[in-house]
């Protein structure tokens, strides 16, 4: 009688472990940083939108700065990362900032830069790169 099925496991299945454990693995140290890059996109869309409101610069910047303190973005983020300016009718808020990403089983530190710019237009439109 011979046997339609093999025993044991997969060379497929050992890979998909292989693979899911690596994405988990990446997800586990960038995510973080990820997510903290994604609330300050936020924070500066916010507080580019009340700059347009109030028309002032200043509060704009007390905006944004409240915001970083109820949103509790950490530590590794300067209090001088963003910056901002106003050109020919646009309000722009620029940011970026290093963050250490260390890999505990090799005691290795990866240096990532977060960066990105928010536009806001005299009519409100807002465009973030």
């Amino acid at each position: 009688m011979r046997r339609l099925h093999r025993q044991g496991r997969s060379a497929s299945g050992s890979i998909m472990l292989i693979i899911v454990l690596m994405i988990g693995i990446t997800a586990a140290l960038y995510g973080p940083k990820w997510m903290d890059f994604m609330e300050m996109k936020e924070v500066a869309r916010a507080s580019a939108a009340e700059w347009h409101v109030t028309d002032n610069m200043a509060k704009g910047k007390v905006y944004f700065s409240i915001q970083l303190e109820e949103r509790q973005m950490p530590l590794y983020i300067p209090d001088d990362a963003c910056t901002f300016s106003k050109d020919q009718g646009f309000r722009y808020i620029e940011c970026f900032w290093n963050a250490d990403i260390e890999i505990p089983l090799i005691d290795k530190t990866i240096e990532n830069s977060y960066e990105f710019t928010t536009e806001m237009a005299g009519t409100g439109k807002v465009r973030q790169w």
